[in-house]
């Protein structure tokens, strides 16, 4: 049997992972003196209040697995083989853990480097994990997300720049900008890092335009889709019906973005991941 293992910036809900048989590695959440590992000390809910307290202070910092981490999580494993599907390298340096782990097993370790966070990693994890149950051996599998990783879109909103900026994902003159102007932007990911998609002027114009961008990229055919929200469970609602009613979306995912995430992204964000629908016939 082949296991799938990931990181916890996929956030993918503990439901799901018990029911697909997904391993999970945590990455670290770091308030102040007393560190968590996210998803096992801390809950999403905790995290989010736990944010509002310690916004006075700044930000909570944010931190990989370490390789003896990785290698306690593969040893505890009983398949022989696993596929390990992580967080861009360009965002951590998790997969160089896992990679540094690797070297210390006698198992067959496959580490991919998805490219992706959040529901694009989601994504692309319960793709791994369906052809798994298919029946799929580790070439077809180790192929095929390969494939998808840089076929899945994802577009996420943040309520403002503050948390990307603070954070190093984008720079404090374009956070400004956006604050000054109130622009939203919708956001994406390209080679790895985060990248502008859109920038709208209204909150009403935000849903259109997803709409917009996901037809210009699949027209009619049929859809996956991950959906997330931090704190804002209506827009992710909204998002939803929406793609219901004019796309074929055969499946639909909605989970809460995680405290690594969350940190950068901050609460207000909301979003999706999507790709052409996906066979799992061999």
């Amino acid at each position: 049997m082949i296991k799938i293992v990931t990181d916890s910036t996929a956030d993918l809900s503990q439901d799901l992972c018990r029911e697909y048989n997904i391993e999970v590695i945590p990455l670290y959440i770091t308030f102040g003196d007393k560190v968590y590992k996210e998803g096992i000390d801390i809950s999403k809910e905790e995290f989010y209040q736990k944010l509002r307290e310690y916004e006075p202070y700044g930000l909570p910092t944010t931190s990989q697995p370490t390789p003896k981490d990785f290698i306690d999580k593969y040893a505890g494993i009983q398949e022989d083989t696993v596929i390990s599907i992580h967080i861009s390298s360009k965002l951590s340096g998790t997969c160089e853990s896992a990679n540094l782990a690797r070297k210390s097993t006698s198992k067959d370790i496959t580490i991919i480097d998805s490219g992706l966070v959040s529901v694009g990693l989601g994504l692309l994890v319960m793709y791994a994990v369906k052809a798994v149950k298919a029946g799929w051996d580790k070439e077809q599998i180790i192929q095929l997300v390969n494939q998808l990783k840089n076929k899945i879109i994802i577009y996420f909103t943040v309520e403002n720049l503050r948390h990307l900026e603070k954070g190093g994902r984008i720079g404090k003159a374009q956070s400004l900008l956006g604050s000054i102007l109130h622009i939203i932007p919708i956001l994406s990911f390209k080679e790895g890092i985060i990248v502008p998609a859109e920038k709208i002027r209204g909150s009403k114009k935000v849903l259109p335009k997803y709409k917009e961008l996901i037809s210009g990229i699949v027209g009619k055919n049929s859809i996956d889709a991950m959906l997330i929200n931090a704190e804002c469970e209506e827009k992710t609602k909204e998002l939803e019906k929406m793609l219901m009613e004019n796309f074929e979306c055969k499946t639909a995912i909605t989970s809460i973005i995680g405290g690594v995430v969350g940190t950068h992204a901050g609460p207000g964000t909301w979003g999706l991941a999507f790709c052409p629908s996906q066979s799992f016939n061999k």
